[in-house]
């Protein structure tokens, strides 16, 4: 599990010298929303919820944030051990040490306290010990266990906790007040020889009365005793980002370190801002925030306000540079909005601006900052930058005189409102060309993007029947209602390479827009049309009813649709995101409120949460499947805005929450709820499928089985690997992460016997019936270790006459085969044994001529019973 962390800082362990006044603890550590503590009996997750209000104080007529009340949560994790205390010791001594000075009493003060990289409770249960670490910002807890130690000893829960379940992916779920607590499957490994191999592992729980009481592991057997096994939860993070007022996430960028730069817009005085930050204040309104996020979730790298003190600033999109330095567009109201000297337009032009503003690595301040708009409304929504750092805007204006460049593709505005697209040199003094994009209708631009060759490609949606478009490209012609379009701009801004409309007869509109390495664009945005264009073979063609999302890939021309697809349930669904990896995954969020919205077996949240939700999909590079698609939220409203994917896989989502209940992460930078509507961050890394089982193939001990791998991971065993009778657990992995799902091949082939022929076999000499020992029956089965039963056994002893034997094969998986039959006969080849009686001399009987004489019967002997036996004459009756 990841623990909470101390922003901005590498996590160290704290020793109590006396400082805290409770002698339990060993060592601590503090976060922004917790303290951890250390004791005998496990760590204490003391976690403290801030709620404030806004109050103007009549002195200086100005509005302050004061306390309102502070509510606490304690999470206990307890070792259960037979109640045996275990005091924890610290390694990795830290060069820093720090002072305490708290309160006015001198005695409790404190310096030079050592920290360290570890705690450790040595052999909580025989030969295994438990760590807790820093890492990347984050707490993580892992398990040692020495040769010949028991895993099966491992045995924890967490006090407090509402309730303990492990979700359809093999997850520990702690649900507590203030949120839900994720903790993935875990990672179990052993190091041979400099390296490392994964051990097949994963989390269960044991009930006891009501409720879940106990956490264990279970491990497949195989794994080697005789060596250190290390089991090592893993964990992505979700945070909420935000002040107590409405705060909303529009746009996110990722780096090659995996910092996520964001964007968005702020009410509230308390967002969290950085010391050094550009602008630490909020200016009134409605402010844009621009925040970086490092990698582990865990502490803010910076965090800034962005905006003017006489009007409402709202910041959309944001894009990042090999350098750190944040683009960010949106438009404001303000007149004194930050602009930079020699910026392009540094003078408000009226009634809304767009902006473009570039952001130093640090935060710290401004490269430069420009209006961009004329005397109308002007709107920027989407920015992407090039590698040379040139800037790529778009949004949609109705100035008449918005700032156009001669020789651009439309230098003339069309009447209505026009989408623009508008690329500013490196140092944002000028436009390197600026053009007007759309026709005598309303049209509208949301997403753009830029290939390696500085063409910029446009969507959004128009309502004009003469928009743009070019000879060959997918469609032509204007379909009614308003009709989403995708434009791609060469690199002089003079001409388009091709334009299209895209949509049906209702309402359709590009929201969101990627190129991949090969030039082909995908589109999202959201549809009310039934006969919006879809691709035979693609993963919904058909309209699910209100509004669907969509996702369309077209191909490098412009010409046709690689795939398109419908993409949502009954209710209302809205693609806002995309992004592309590598390998052509396409990842889209957005809202839905569909509870039939399609997700994917072993989501992380698989079921609807009420209202409106965020969804994450991920689509399989043909557009067939789905190879991921999960829910995304609390009770309340969630909606996801815009994604990122980095080189690693991760998806990187932002979007607003206004759900308490929002799922967040331990150790992620703020998991508390902060009021009315928060931004949110969420991290999705390496998703395995859900568990698969499959049956075994005829004839075979195991089965053919093929699996979809997490793009870009390497899976072992690999797909279409043969996989035996049993469990298998499958780890992927992808530079240092991994996840693991289980295989399982249910043997349901029942074994075939044959049984010998009949046998015949003389008595044994003496016996009524012999011992007989027969053959076995042939038993044939797909997998070894069949056992056979027959009844009477071969050895048995088998009496005089005919004996029929049954015998029955079952495998190990309980199949049993079907019955064979054979009979044993036993003949009787031993004749009787008779002893006749001595000679017998008698008188005659009186007046008789002779005498009646009974003598004794001969002795008879036999091997069997019931010999008979004939005298002739028969006793009693002889005469003379």
């Amino acid at each position: 599990m990841e623990a909470n962390v101390i922003d901005n800082l590498p996590v160290s362990f704290i020793q109590n010298q006396g400082q805290l006044e409770d002698e339990r603890v060993h060592f601590y550590t503090r976060g922004k929303d917790c303290t951890v503590f250390f004791t005998q009996e496990g760590a204490s997750f003391v976690f403290v919820k801030n709620e404030i209000k806004e109050q103007i104080l009549p002195e200086d007529k100005m509005t302050k944030t004061i306390p309102k009340e502070q509510k606490g949560f304690r999470l206990d994790f307890r070792f259960l051990n037979g109640g045996r205390k275990i005091t924890p010791m610290a390694r990795g001594e830290l060069e820093g040490n720090v002072n305490e000075f708290r309160g006015s009493d001198p005695t409790k003060w404190r310096s030079n306290i050592s920290t360290f990289t570890d705690v450790v409770y040595r052999n909580v249960w025989p030969g295994i010990d438990l760590i807790f670490r820093g890492s990347e910002g984050q707490i993580k807890y892992e398990f040692m266990v020495q040769p010949g130690a028991n895993i099966n000893d491992i045995r924890f829960t967490y006090n407090g906790a509402d309730e303990l379940s492990l979700d359809s992916h093999g997850a520990l779920c702690i649900d507590m007040p203030f949120g839900v607590l994720m903790d993935k499957r875990p990672v179990s490994y052993q190091e041979d020889h400099g390296g490392q191999f994964h051990v097949e592992s994963a989390f269960q729980l044991m009930t006891r009365g009501k409720g879940v009481d106990e956490i264990t592991f279970k491990l497949k057997e195989g794994y080697d005793h005789q060596s250190p096994l290390i089991i090592d939860p893993g964990l992505n993070y979700s945070t909420y980002l935000g002040g107590s007022n409405f705060d909303d996430g529009t746009g996110i960028a990722v780096d090659s370190d995996g910092n996520a730069y964001l964007v968005g817009s702020t009410s509230s005085l308390n967002f969290p801002t950085t010391v050094g930050a550009f602008d630490t204040n909020f200016n009134g309104a409605l402010d844009v925030f621009v925040t970086k996020l490092n990698s582990s979730g865990s502490s803010l790298i910076y965090s800034t306000y962005l905006g003017g003190i006489t009007g409402a600033n709202d910041g959309i999109g944001i894009s990042v540079d090999g350098s750190g330095n944040a683009y960010i567009t949106g438009y404001t109201s303000s007149m004194n909005f930050p602009t930079t000297p020699g910026a392009f337009d540094t003078t408000f032009n009226g009634v809304i601006d767009a902006f473009v503003t570039k952001l130093n690595a640090s935060g710290s301040g401004l490269v430069y900052s420009t209006y961009l708009g004329g005397d109308g409304e002007d709107y920027g929504f989407g920015i992407e930058v090039d590698g040379l750092g040139n800037a790529y805007v778009t949004g949609f204006t109705s100035s008449g005189n918005f700032p156009t460049t001669p020789g651009s593709f439309n230098p003339t505005y069309s009447g209505g409102s026009d989408a623009f697209v508008t690329k500013l040199n490196v140092d944002g003094s000028a436009l390197v060309y600026s053009t007007y994009l759309g026709g005598a209708g309303s049209d509208r631009g949301y997403g753009i993007a830029v290939d390696s060759m500085a063409n910029a490609y446009i969507t959004g949606y128009t309502s004009s029947v003469n928009f743009p478009t070019t000879p060959g490209a997918f469609d032509l012609t204007y379909n009614g209602g308003f009709d989403g379009f995708v434009t791609k701009l060469d690199t002089s801004g003079s001409v388009l390479v091709y334009s299209t409309y895209l949509g049906g007869v209702n309402f359709d509109q590009g929201l969101g827009i990627e190129v991949d390495g090969l030039g082909n664009a995908y589109v999202t945005g959201s549809t009310s049309s039934g006969d919006f264009p879809s691709t035979p073979g693609a993963f919904d063609t058909t309209f699910n009813g209100s509004i669907d999302a969509f996702v369309t890939k077209l191909n490098a021309s412009g010409s046709g649709l690689i795939y398109s697809t419908y993409l949502g349930g009954t209710g209302e669904d809205v693609g806002f995101g995309i992004a592309v990896d590598g390998l052509g995954y396409a990842y889209v969020t957005g809202s839905t409120s569909s509870g039939n919205f399609p997700t994917t077996p072993g989501a992380f949240d698989p079921s609807y949460n009420g209202n409106t939700d965020a969804f994450v999909t991920m689509l399989n590079p043909t557009g067939s499947a789905l190879a991921f698609s999960s829910y995304l939220g609390g009770a309340s409203n969630d909606q996801g805005l815009h994604i990122a994917v980095d080189n690693t896989g991760n998806a990187y989502i932002i979007g607003f929450t206004s759900s308490g209940d929002f799922p967040v992460t331990p150790g992620a930078f703020d998991i508390t709820y902060n009021g009315n509507t928060d931004a949110f961050i969420t991290k999705m890394g390496l998703i395995c499928p859900e568990d698969i089982t499959v049956n075994n193939n005829p004839g075979q001990c195991g089965a053919i089985v093929n699996y979809t791998s997490p793009p870009g991971a390497t899976c072992n065993p690999p797909s279409g690997s043969f996989f035996p009778v049993g469990d298998t657990i499958i780890t992927c992995t992808e530079n240092n992460q991994a996840c693991t799902f289980q295989i399982t091949v249910n043997d349901t082939e029942p074994p075939t016997i044959t049984c010998p022929g009949d046998i015949t076999q003389d008595n044994d000499p003496g016996q009524c019936g012999a011992v007989v020992t027969f053959p076995d029956p042939v038993v044939m089965d797909n997998c070894p270790g069949a056992t056979l039963a027959c009844i009477p056994p071969s050895g048995s002893f088998f009496p005089i006459g005919t004996t029929e034997v049954e015998c029955v094969a079952t495998d190990a998986s309980g199949n049993e085969s079907e019955p064979c039959t054979f009979e044993i006969m036993v003949n009787d080849t031993e004749p009787p044994t008779i002893t006749c009686p001595g000679d017998i001399t008698q008188d005659n009987d009186p007046g008789q001529c002779g005498a009646v004489v009974t003598f004794p019967d001969p002795v008879v002997m036999d091997n069997c019973p019931g010999a008979t036996l004939v005298c002739i004459p028969p006793s009693g009756s002889f005469s003379l």
